[in-house]
C-alpha cells in the first residue's frame, strides 16, 4: 500500500510539470530596478556596453534558460543602480503561461489595452512598474517583458529602455 501511494504521489507530481518550456523569473530577479550592478551574478558572463540615444548607461546581457534557450536582456543604469531592465522572451514561449505567471507574482494587472492585435499589460505598484505585451497569430507568445523604478527613483531626464527603443526604431520610413 504505501509503495502504490509513493508511486501515485510521484506520478502525481510528474503529471502536474508542463511539457512546454517555461520563463523562470526568478532567475532574472538580480536585474530588477533598485538592485546593484555589481550585485549581478558573474554566471551570466560579461555584459555587453551599449550606447543608446537618450539614454543613461546600458548593458546587453545574454540570459540563458534552464530549458536551454537564450534571450537577450538589457538593464539601464547610473553608477551603479539599476533604473530598469527589457527583454524579449523566446516567441515560442506560451502568453497564456507568461501571463499567469506574472498574475501569480504580481496580481491582476492595473491596464490592459489592444493595439492592432497586440496586448498590453501594466502593473503599478509603489516601487515598480511592470509592463509585458502578448501578441496572437496561430499560437500566442510574449512579445517583451520590462520593469521600471517608480518615477520619484528616476533623473529628469530619464526615458525607459522599451521607450528609448521605440523612438529610434523606424522599420516603414
Amino acid at each position: 500500500m504505501v509503495k502504490l501511494l509513493f508511486f501515485l504521489f510521484c506520478f502525481n507530481s510528474y503529471a502536474q510539470q508542463s511539457i512546454f518550456p517555461q520563463f523562470d523569473f526568478d532567475q532574472i530577479a538580480a536585474f530588477s530596478p533598485g538592485k546593484k550592478v555589481s550585485e549581478i551574478p558573474k554566471t551570466f558572463g560579461p555584459p555587453v556596453d551599449l550606447e543608446l540615444k537618450d539614454a543613461q548607461k546600458v548593458k546587453l546581457f545574454k540570459i540563458k534558460n534552464k530549458d536551454g534557450y537564450t534571450y537577450p536582456l538589457l538593464i539601464q543604469h547610473v553608477d551603479d543602480e539599476i533604473f530598469d531592465f527589457y527583454t524579449r522572451p523566446p516567441s515560442y514561449l506560451l502568453h497564456d503561461f507568461f501571463h499567469r505567471d506574472l498574475i501569480k507574482r504580481y496580481g491582476r494587472q492595473n491596464e490592459y489595452y489592444l493595439e492592432n492585435g497586440t496586448g498590453y499589460y501594466i502593473w503599478s505598484r509603489n516601487d515598480l512598474d511592470i509592463y509585458y505585451s502578448g501578441e496572437c497569430t496561430i499560437t500566442c507568445f510574449p512579445v517583451f517583458y520590462s520593469q521600471v523604478a517608480s518615477k520619484n527613483k528616476l533623473p529628469p531626464t530619464y526615458k525607459s529602455i522599451g521607450k528609448i527603443l521605440e523612438d529610434n526604431l523606424t522599420l516603414f520610413e
